[in-house]
């Protein structure tokens, strides 16, 4: 059995994130300011799921926790400011 390339990955990450972007940012041109704040609890969810699943290999410190908090609540500010 041959084993793939740590190159592979790292081209098919590349790869999948640029179409990750582009189609997030085509569905937001088509979307109103609602569906912005959804997508910027991004942050929130990584720092959940990082607790979760790699507490033996990441911390989540007190930085990290008020960095999540801090975009997520200019993303809602911003969006509900008049």
């Amino acid at each position: 059995m041959t084993s793939i390339p740590a190159e592979f990955y790292a081209l098919a990450n590349a790869f999948l994130f640029a179409l990750h972007k582009m189609l997030s940012k085509k569905a937001l041109r088509y979307s109103n300011a609602a569906t912005a704040v959804i997508s910027s609890t991004g942050p929130f969810f990584s720092l959940i799921l990082t607790a979760i699943f790699l507490r033996d290999v990441e911390r989540v410190t007190l930085r990290i926790v008020v960095s999540a908090a801090m975009i997520v609540g200019w993303v809602l500010l911003i969006s509900w400011w008049k």
